[in-house]
């Protein structure tokens, strides 16, 4: 077991943690960190070979250490999949004050290395972490319109929608069928870190309330293009359409 102090959490930028592995030999990795006020917690481990999961507590005695005194208070275990924890400061125990991340084996055989990301975020925003919750494949400027359907709020603040684009042109994202207020914005991953950096989001719309949004953005052949669907305010369900629009 690997122990890691990754120091109070900043505010503008995410935390990269080098690539690390989890095998016979080291089963679980445990990470420290604090947060010096309340914010969103967002996690993402992404570029697992095998099965892993993720729990996060909280650290009530700052000991950097998961004990009798803890208290889990998410967990992520997506099979082969990128494991995403999103919490809001509105829920109880995301505070200002100590937590522990644990990387666990779980259905793995093999040595399995993963790439973990964590930012806080103000209450309302989208996460800085581009962990995949769906994929739209590939894309091509012929394409018939494509839908996702999820929902988003306090225990889920954000959801990450992957697409390869494979043609050049004009599309269209859309976000609709809200009960409460939620956001849409286009990230291009342009230094493949898996993590919202300045000048990677290249579209976006904000409109306060449930009313239907959405923007058009001119798209060159890429892979590394990421829709993310974020709370406002409130829980609620939606749909995000994919429109290609053509010449």
């Amino acid at each position: 077991m690997a122990e890691f102090n990754l120091g109070t959490l900043p505010s503008n930028n995410a935390v990269v943690v080098p690539r690390r592995t989890i095998s016979n030999l080291n089963s679980k990795d445990t990470y420290s960190f604090r947060l010096d006020s309340d914010k969103n917690i967002n996690l993402g481990m992404v570029g697992m070979t095998d099965d892993l999961n993720v729990q996060l507590f909280r650290d009530f005695n700052g000991n950097g250490l998961v004990d009798g005194n803890d208290k889990q208070i998410a967990i992520s275990d997506r099979l082969r999949l990128d494991e995403v924890i999103n919490l809001s400061s509105a829920v109880a125990d995301v505070d200002a004050g100590n937590y522990v991340v644990q990387v666990n084996r779980n259905r793995a055989f093999n040595d399995t290395p993963y790439n973990l990301r964590i930012s806080s975020d103000a209450a309302g925003t989208p996460s800085k972490v581009l962990a995949i919750e769906d994929d739209f494949g590939a894309v091509f400027s012929n394409d018939k319109p494509r839908t996702h359907q999820g929902s988003v709020g306090n225990t889920d603040t954000t959801d990450t929608i992957h697409l390869a684009v494979n043609t050049q042109g004009f599309y269209h994202f859309g976000l609709n069928n809200l009960s409460a207020d939620a956001d849409l914005r286009l990230i291009q991953d342009k230094n493949n870190n898996r993590v919202v950096d300045a000048g990677e989001v290249i579209g976006s719309v904000v409109k306060r309330g449930t009313f239907a949004e959405g923007f058009v953005q001119n798209l060159a052949p890429a892979t590394n293009y990421y829709l993310q669907v974020s709370q406002f305010t409130g829980n609620t369900n939606y749909s995000v359409t994919l429109t290609p629009i053509p010449n």
